[in-house]
């Protein structure tokens, strides 16, 4: 079970709480662990005159010229006492700890007090709970996150003798966006959070995917628009105002009288100021200032000056910030918060300037952020408390890419015949062939392919038909439940389907489990009941990474496919544009067209729901034979055909909406099928005509270019845009189409003007297009080192201690062991990096030290960062792969305090990543795809859009 705060022995009966931690207020919640959802806001602050009021102003009162606390929050000014404000932003000095170390420790008494009160009601008998924090951090910048650890032990909230995840610390951006996910107010896509604070205006890009929101690496902190630049612009406006007033001497204070002008303006009406009103606004100055005017006892403020001096400076420069992110990283929606956000003159500028992008205000008063925050503390997976492997030094460790054939299986002898089943979004097809025979057994399409769909239950979300059945049970029967299509993309988007990942891998396992009974049952009547013993290989995305490898590795050991008692490699996981660059190697075609030493070549396998691309390196040995080299990592994208459906349902809805009648469901997925049978096959073989049809008793006409850019063009730029990418990295030679979409002559015409004129272009045949992936896999099975370069896709690094490094390593990860010496927990040491070539079962290794008797692990993690290193296993950008714990305690002849060294190595030479540990005399292999994987929610859905 997956240690949570629900399941941790030092948490049962625990309680999680959140400090929302901000400059201008601070607001804290609490709910049980078992209650996470029922959360309780902290009010009944100490000098807080509303009782109810939950918004704890963030400053902190002394007694003058003491280090002695007075209050905390707003209190009465008066010359006894010294104020501090804004603590957060003053954290970003060393300075401040104390400071901030005080507030929260008063905070902290009254969390505790609050809690204790609630508590005894609940349950009288019971002593106080154990607390787990999470703190909202406004400010990413290490000093700040520092800072504000060594202020949080300070505070007493976390001793040295805690666990370390006692406290947690989530940015306020994710929190927010985890609680406008957990209310469905975000899509699956990329959105932007704008936080304009008074010092500093916030922009962040996000991403959506399967309810998991994620930072994208740009985030800007702008100090130079931060809402107190409206004072700064007010101030330069009155006195403009004022200095071209009739006066006597104006005071020598004029800039205080300014100053006073300027926050009674702002604490009145710069907020909320509604510049629909054409009235101008009068102030009256201080006394100081009004005696010295001479006519005016009032400072007129014109309506369209204010806007012109004060706000349009400020606003129109957040905007064009924002506009600058939001088209270079295609965001889609826009969520606004600070104070400034609610202007409704600010609202009416982002409407004018921002027409391409959805909005949304969230009000200051809307807990979103501490909604999120709090459900991630009470689901974030607990740390480990074994001890990490740790090195000396972090740069210690060698790294080979020499051959080696160590690491294989029993050996070919074991099994007498490959199946190959390439899963697809549309279809699926399988195959076999006898191990260490040339001979192929025909292909027959009526048995080795499948439609790709089955019946799902309404209430149980479980299937009960499936392929062909499916399709004929749903259009024949009025009982039969939701036809549930292309879902092997639900290991891109659970949610999509209203699913969890658990449900999710159920639904692929039905459908395998099915198709492996038929594929059963054609090789027992081949065989007539002969001894036979199958290995198989499964074709995958490119663009899948480890966990949705896992996925599928978990689908077929729970459709019966493979068991967790049986050898990792006696299935294996290939990617599909590898396999279909085996396939073409045998090609006549091909090979007469290859160049005299190598020719660079990009397969392309355009399926129904994936486009996966791989440019690959094809050459003649001295044997006459033929070898393949992977020379970039694959990219890909959800572009497949089954896509223009989609995009022509869309059309042909908006066509009905327009001629102003709402179409009958069953006339719209008949459409939808007419257009796959008949004019997505056919679409772009020079017939221009029109696409006449009827819906619901009204003529529906869609013209050739409606159907062209509406439907076909964007699927078939996407594709286009992932070759021409390819094509920036290498020089090509070849291009290879593969896959069921290769066939449509509006695709084959838009490469061949594209490319024609610089690369051989090939489009499978049509007998060649469908198997091309699950023949070219069971060839690569039988002979992996046929593949003679492989390049990973990913940065792989191993969890580790490290020496504590002040410049580098957040304070927060850092402890000091029994001899005074500091080290850092949760260190990235990378192993390997994105675009690392390597031979067939080429390996990195490295060596690692764990003292006697403690036990260890082994976390491999993964990022597909690659603008900048990641540097902790603790950022949520790097993804948790496979984890094998490492017992030493029954090694024998080893003393207290004994340094055993463990040596990790990494194959990434093979068509999965494979590990292997070794300590003492003991040696052991897994598969990164194997049952030793841990799955976290979070993990789904990290297939990358890798379009330029």
């Amino acid at each position: 079970m997956k240690k949570t705060i629900h399941t941790e022995y030092d948490y049962t009966v625990g309680i999680v709480v959140n400090v929302d931690f901000r400059s201008e207020t601070t607001v804290c919640a609490y709910a049980p662990c078992e209650e996470n959802e029922n959360i309780h806001l902290i009010d009944k602050w100490p000098q807080i005159p509303k009782s109810n009021e939950i918004a704890l102003p963030t400053k902190i009162h002394y007694k003058r010229n003491t280090e002695t606390v007075y209050s905390i929050g707003d209190t009465i000014q008066n010359s006894r006492i010294e104020s501090f404000s804004e603590i957060p932003q003053s954290l970003k000095a060393e300075v401040n700890i104390r400071k901030a170390a005080d507030f929260l420790r008063e905070v902290n008494n009254h969390i505790i007090q609050t809690i204790t009160v609630f508590h005894e009601k609940k349950n009288k008998l019971n002593p106080v709970p154990r607390l787990r924090y999470c703190i909202t951090v406004q400010h990413l910048d290490k000093c700040y996150r520092d800072n504000l650890a060594k202020a949080v032990e300070m505070a007493g909230i976390r001793s040295a003798a805690d666990r370390i995840d006692k406290v947690l610390y989530i940015d306020m951006y994710e929190a927010l966006a985890i609680g406008l996910l957990s209310k469905k107010t975000i899509a699956n896509d990329r959105f932007l959070i704008c936080n304009i604070q008074n010092d500093f205006t916030a922009i962040t890009p996000m991403e959506a995917k399967g309810g998991v929101a994620s930072t994208l690496p740009s985030l800007q902190e702008y100090s130079e628009l931060g809402a107190d630049k409206l004072d700064e612009y007010f101030e330069g406006y009155i006195k403009q105002i004022i200095l071209d007033l009739p006066s006597n001497n104006l005071p020598k204070s004029l800039d205080h009288s300014l100053n006073v002008m300027s926050k009674e303006f702002k604490r009145t009406m710069m907020f909320s100021i509604d510049f629909s009103h054409p009235k101008d606004i009068f102030l009256r100055p201080p006394p100081i200032l009004s005696n010295a005017m001479l006519s005016n006892k009032f400072i007129q403020l014109e309506m369209d000056k204010l806007k012109e001096k004060v706000y349009d400076p400020l606003l129109d420069k957040i905007i064009d910030t924002l506009l600058s992110i939001i088209q270079d990283m295609d965001i889609k929606t826009c969520f606004f918060t600070g104070k400034l956000s609610s202007l409704p003159y600010f609202k009416s500028k982002l409407e004018e300037k921002l027409k391409s992008v959805s909005m949304l205000i969230i009000p200051e008063n809307e807990n979103h952020a501490i909604n999120g925050a709090m459900s991630w503390v009470a689901n974030a997976p607990l740390a480990t408390q074994r001890t990490a492997p740790y090195i000396s030094d972090v740069g210690q460790g060698e790294r080979s890419k020499k051959g080696t054939s160590e690491f294989l299986d029993e050996g070919d002898s074991v099994y007498t015949h490959i199946i190959g089943i390439d899963f697809g979004t549309s279809y699926s097809k399988w195959y076999y062939q006898a191990v260490n025979s040339d001979n192929e057994v025909e292909f027959e399409d009526n048995v080795m392919i499948s439609q790709s769909l089955a019946i799902l239950h309404p209430i149980s979300k479980s299937t009960y038909k499936w392929g062909y059945e499916a399709f004929e049970h749903y259009y024949g029967s009025s009982q039969a439940g939701s036809l549930l299509s292309r879902f092997k993309l639900l290991l891109h988007d659970p949610l999509a389907k209203g699913l969890d990942e658990l449900n999710a891998i159920n639904v692929i396992s039905e459908y395998l489990k099915d198709l492996h009974s038929r594929i059963m049952e054609t090789m027992k009547d081949i065989f007539n009941n002969k001894k036979s013993k199958f290995r198989y290989c499964m074709t995958v995305p490119v663009i899948w990474n480890d966990i949705q490898k896992r996925c599928m590795r978990s689908a077929a050991i729970k459709a019966g496919i493979i068991s967790d008692a049986d050898n990792p490699l006696k299935l294996l996981l290939l990617s599909e544009p590898e396999t279909a660059a085996v396939y073409y190697s045998r090609n006549e075609e091909i090979l007469s067209n290859l160049k005299p030493v190598i020719t660079r070549t990009v397969i392309c396998d355009a399926g129904g729901g994936t486009v996966d691309v791989t440019t690959y390196e094809y050459t003649k040995t001295d044997a006459g034979k033929l070898a393949i080299k992977e020379i970039t990592s694959g990219s890909g994208h959800l572009c497949g055909s089954s896509f223009l459906d989609d995009s022509f349902k869309t059309l042909l809805l908006a066509k009905c909406h327009a001629l102003l009648f709402t179409p009958n469901g069953l006339d719209i997925r008949n459409c939808v099928q007419n257009f796959v049978s008949n004019i997505k096959t056919e679409f772009g073989n020079g017939n221009l005509k029109p696409y006449q049809m009827t819906v619901s008793g009204h003529e529906v006409v869609i013209t050739y270019k409606e159907m062209e850019e509406k439907v076909f063009k964007p699927i078939v730029s996407a594709i286009i845009s992932l070759i021409a990418y390819q094509l920036r990295l290498n020089m090509l030679d070849h291009i290879i189409v593969t896959g069921g979409f290769s066939q449509s002559p509006y695709l084959q015409t838009q490469l061949k003007k594209k490319f024609g004129n610089s690369c051989f272009i090939y489009f499978g045949r049509p007998d060649e297009y469908s198997r091309a992936v699950v023949k070219g896999a069971i060839l690569l099975a039988a002979n992996p080192s046929i593949i003679t370069q492989r390049t990973i896709s990913r940065t792989y690094g191993i969890d580790i201690v490290a020496p504590f490094r002040k410049i580098k390593d957040p304070f927060d990860h850092r402890y000091i062991d029994n001899d005074n010496r500091e080290w850092c927990r949760f260190v990235f040491n990378e192993i390997a990096t994105r675009e690392d070539v390597f031979e067939p079962n080429g390996y990195v290794e490295k060596q690692y030290w764990v003292t006697y008797p403690n036990d260890t692990y082994a976390a491999i993690y993964s990022t597909d960062v690659h603008e900048k290193k990641i540097y902790s296993t603790a950022d949520r950008r790097a993804y948790l792969v496979a984890k094998r714990d490492i017992d030493t305690s029954k090694l024998t002849g080893f003393n207290v305090g004994d340094l055993i060294p463990v040596y990790i190595r990494l194959y990434f030479g093979r068509p999965e990543i494979q590990l292997e540990i070794r300590y003492s005399h003991i040696s052991e292999r897994y598969s990164f795809s194997s049952n030793t994987m841990i799955l976290r929610k979070e993990d789904f859905n990290m297939a990358q859009n890798t379009l330029p």
